[in-house]
């Protein structure tokens, strides 16, 4: 397997841990396995009542973090320093995933804990999307300002998402009723249901950028690939406002919020894929303005 499609594996891979992860908060399963890290005391326990949920999303995720460290040792073997930083920047989050992981099952599913295992997951995710654009075979010419809009549009679904994790671990899904309005109210008195009013207007927002990116990034478009690229983010965009809408007016089906959930991961993935497109690609080793570029590039993804 080449080392591109290495990372690309990697971040499908979590993308399919993703929408198991949500299916075992769904199923109310995150405390099938009242242990951590084995499950009932044992590494092979019975796949019923739930714990064929928890347990394989513990599985899977150990084959993710097997993955991202194999992904690491062969970016080692390259002169790409800023590949060998964002494959250990994700080894890295995948430690802190793991751990986030354990101690939801130990402190019995805290909402902080739960939301920031999710936001690890969507950070890691989009690391690792960034690498296997900067290793893929590709040409792209750099548009800085194309660039720092994707990035700036990628940064408000991060925050959406985010927010859309306070909602569902808050139990804030269904404090609204109807649409546009919440329950006939602009700015409703109950908590719950202002941050879903909130979780509305966000989407709202991240839609209107994403759009507006997209569409300006493939009037600029000069190649096939680069205007797919820059269309796809608007097409997930109004994608994933739209199973919201469905979550709210068909009271949150399982299947419906899990579409949801993995919607939101493809936006963002989509958005950071299309600004790491027109980032520069790796030179040389040796190259000194090359080097400055590849520092800038680490502390963006860093952050």
């Amino acid at each position: 397997m080449r080392i591109h499609v290495h990372a690309l594996a990697t971040a499908a891979a979590t993308l399919a841990l993703m929408v198991l992860g949500s299916l075992v908060h769904g199923t109310g399963s995150s405390l099938a396995c009242p242990d951590w890290p084995l499950c009932h005391g044992t590494v092979f326990p019975e796949m019923t009542h739930g714990v064929e949920f928890e347990h394989t999303h513990r599985l899977m995720a150990l084959g993710v973090v097997v993955l991202v460290g194999t992904l690491l040792v062969r970016a080692l073997r390259r002169t790409d320093r800023v590949a060998v930083r964002l494959a250990g920047l994700g080894c890295a989050l995948v430690v802190v995933q793991a751990t986030l992981g354990g101690l939801t099952v130990i402190f019995r599913l805290p909402p902080a804990i739960s939301i920031a295992h999710l936001a690890t997951s969507m950070t890691f995710l989009s690391v690792m999307v960034v690498l296997a654009v900067r290793l893929w075979p590709r040409a792209l010419a750099p548009d800085v300002g194309v660039g720092t809009g994707f990035a700036l549009a990628a940064l408000l679904v991060f925050v959406q998402i985010v927010f859309g994790a306070v909602v569902r671990h808050t139990g804030a899904v269904l404090a609204c009723a109807g649409f546009p309005l919440c329950t006939g109210e602009v700015w409703p008195d109950a908590a719950l249901a202002r941050l879903q009013v909130i979780h509305r207007t966000l989407g709202a927002l991240a839609l209107v950028v994403a759009v507006g990116v997209g569409v300006s990034a493939a009037r600029r478009a000069t190649t096939r690939n680069a205007r797919i690229a820059a269309l796809l983010p608007p097409v997930l965009a109004a994608l994933q406002v739209t199973l919201g809408l469905a979550v709210v007016l068909t009271y949150a089906p399982l299947d419906l919020v899990t579409l949801h959930h993995l919607g939101g991961a493809l936006l963002l993935a989509s958005l950071v894929a299309a600004w790491a497109l027109h980032l520069p690609t790796a030179a040389p080793a040796g190259n000194p303005l090359q080097a400055e570029v590849d520092r800038g590039v680490f502390e963006v993804a860093s952050r």
